[in-house]
């Protein structure tokens, strides 16, 4: 592996090294490039990391500027220049962008949890949710929950639409039946009735065949008719509650997106207010040592200012008062601060929820109602034409019947009635079938499809189960296996003075822990600003290889991984610096670790390897 630098940071010029397998060794003087070299790598790496932005990262001297990595064969690279005073990425071929490597960062500057644990931050549930994957399995758990309720809104139209099919089954069974009842009485009717040789019977029979044939289709038209006012208020209704829920979302809310900006604002606004307290809180222990010192050692004059100090005790009594008042009111506007971010995001979620459905409501909801109106609107308009074209017609024929009657006998009169009635009706019968046929082939597809979304909303809700329990297991076997391997970690690294470093789940939090043997052999739990510097770091080195261990090198093995140590690694003595070398071998192929050397043993910047 060989890296080519050119006007990076402090490292002006053109310059190669080779990486080889084992502990490469970057020794220089101060301010001779180490840390230039670091960020080169960062940068191919972790584009994205505030500390190797493309403005910052090239020399100011320089126009012009490259990193590049050989792998393998593979060739990595990120070339900048200088336009118009900015600076501006030409082109660019990260590590990043290939999905095979990983690497592992322990630095106090340019990394992210080292800086923490040395503020004494004990809260570490962000590196252990990127880590573990924590995070990204919550939004595929919000995916899944998003889905199912797509499926359950589809689910529920499907149904309504089933409902409307399984009606129409059930009413061609009622048709079916009534029609063979009244076959079955038209074979009798046909059996007895008796031939007319007369034109005018026979003329009579088809009018009274034409008029029961129009009277039971105007039978069906009226009762059709009736359904579909019944389903016409029934959508109206359906519609005008529907437009109620709208109308009243939006007078609450009559800019859901500008609202939920606003909230987005405010809660940035208490971030920030946020971070600005917990600096100030920093800040505040970092004096709280010093007055303890001078209250223990009585000191007449203060150690940051000079001026001297009247009444020792009393002053360093009242100054420890002050700061620990201040520090708890600050803690305390801490906590009001984020109670109300709590309830700002439950707002928002309120707010996105049913913002949501209200969407659903106006872009699918109401205009499939809508258009599901007008066709039955359409449907009724017809119909009342063609009841009345049927009246119209029925009564010229009755009209028409009446005048012939007046020349048939009463006898044959009546068969004929009876036959050309029961002849009408089965006619009758056959067409409202055919209508009822066309209607159910109309929805044939709505059962497969509802059986698809059935099926499709039991899997996500299956899937989701599975993955809430993947993240229950995963939560409690992170604090189990992480204590495990910690103390396995400590032990060969050589902090013996260290009874165990572990991981304290609270409240969906974790919390790092730490259980020291004093030299009276008592073990006690310290807090990490009882912890000296080089204690906070191997805290937080312990804590990166085992979360490594656990998380990054199940997945990748160990020849992808590039291992990074920097400033974090002047810490430490030279016998432990080299059990933590030989511990960081364990975990990847190639090891590059910054080392401090005096200028006339090393005058610049050079990479050694051992294995």
């Amino acid at each position: 592996m060989k890296i080519y630098i050119k006007n990076i940071g402090g490292l002006v010029g053109e310059h190669s090294f080779e990486l080889r397998e084992g502990v490469n060794e970057v020794v220089a003087p101060n301010a001779a490039g180490k840390t230039s070299f670091v960020k080169a790598l960062l940068a191919l790496l972790d584009p994205s990391n505030p500390n190797v932005k493309s403005d910052e990262i090239l020399n100011l001297d320089s126009a012009e500027g490259y990193i590049k990595l050989l792998v393998n064969g593979e060739e990595y690279y990120r070339i900048f220049k200088r336009e118009g005073g900015r600076v501006v990425e030409v082109v660019s071929k990260p590590l990043a962008n290939d999905e095979r490597f990983s690497w592992l960062l322990l630095d106090q500057f340019t990394g992210v949890l080292i800086p923490r644990i040395l503020a004494g931050e004990e809260d570490v549930t962000n590196f252990v949710d990127i880590v573990f994957g924590l995070n990204k399995l919550r939004k595929v758990l919000e995916e899944k929950k998003s889905r199912e309720e797509e499926l359950q809104v589809k689910r529920k139209h499907l149904l309504e639409k089933s409902r409307d099919l399984a009606r129409y089954i059930q009413e061609r069974g009622e048709v079916e039946r009534k029609l063979r009842e009244k076959e079955e009485e038209l074979q009798k009717v046909e059996v007895e009735k008796v031939k007319v040789k007369e034109e005018i019977e026979k003329t009579i029979k088809e009018l009274r065949e034409r008029i029961g044939a129009l009277n039971g289709k105007y039978s069906s038209y009226l009762r059709e008719l009736e359904e579909v006012d019944e389903r016409v208020k029934d959508l109206e209704s359906r519609i005008s509650a529907l437009s109620r829920q709208v109308e009243e979302f939006y007078r609450r809310y009559p800019d859901p997106k500008a609202k939920l900006e606003s909230i987005d604002r405010d809660i940035e606004d208490i971030r920030r207010t946020v971070r600005k307290h917990e600096e100030r809180l920093a800040e505040m222990n970092k004096t709280y040592p010093l007055v303890i010192d001078a209250i223990e050692s009585k000191l007449q004059y203060c150690p940051l200012c000079g001026r001297s100090v009247e009444e020792p005790e009393k002053f360093w009594e009242q100054r420890k008062d002050k700061l620990s008042e201040a520090v708890k009111d600050i803690k305390n506007r801490v906590d009001e601060l984020r109670d109300r971010e709590l309830r700002l995001l439950n707002e928002k979620g309120e707010i996105e929820s049913e913002w949501a459905r209200i969407r659903d409501i106006e872009g699918v909801e109401i205009p499939s109602l809508k258009r599901r109106l007008e066709l039955e609107i359409s449907r009724r308009n017809l119909l009342e034409k063609s009841i009345k074209e049927i009246e119209n017609e029925m009564k010229v024929l009755s009209n028409r019947i009446e005048e012939l009657e007046l020349r048939m006998p009463e006898e044959e009169r009546k068969r004929i009635e009876k036959y050309s009635v029961v002849s009408g009706e089965v006619k009758a019968l056959r067409e409202y079938l055919e209508g009822i046929h066309r209607r159910i082939l109309a929805l044939g597809d709505v059962g497969r499809e509802l059986e698809e979304v059935e099926r499709e909303l039991a899997n996500v809700i299956r899937e989701y189960s599975e993955l809430e329990r993947r993240l229950y297991d995963l939560r409690r076997d992170i604090v189990v296996e992480f204590r495990k391997i910690a103390n396995e970690v400590i032990k060969r690294i050589g902090f013996a003075w260290f009874k165990s470093i572990s991981l304290d789940e609270h409240e969906g939090k974790y919390l790092i822990k730490v259980v020291r043997i004093l030299p009276s052999g008592r073990e006690e739990r310290q807090n990490l600003r009882q912890l000296s510097t080089s204690e906070r770091i191997t805290v937080a080195t312990v804590l990166i290889l085992t979360a490594y261990k656990l998380g990054i090198t199940r997945e990748y093995s160990p020849d992808k991984i590039l291992i990074i140590a920097d400033e974090a690694m002047l810490a430490f003595d030279p016998e432990r610096f080299e059990n933590i070398v030989r511990e960081l071998k364990e975990y990847g192929r190639y090891i590059v670790v910054t080392k401090l050397v005096e200028p006339a043993r090393v005058p610049k910047l050079t990479v050694q390897h051992r294995q």
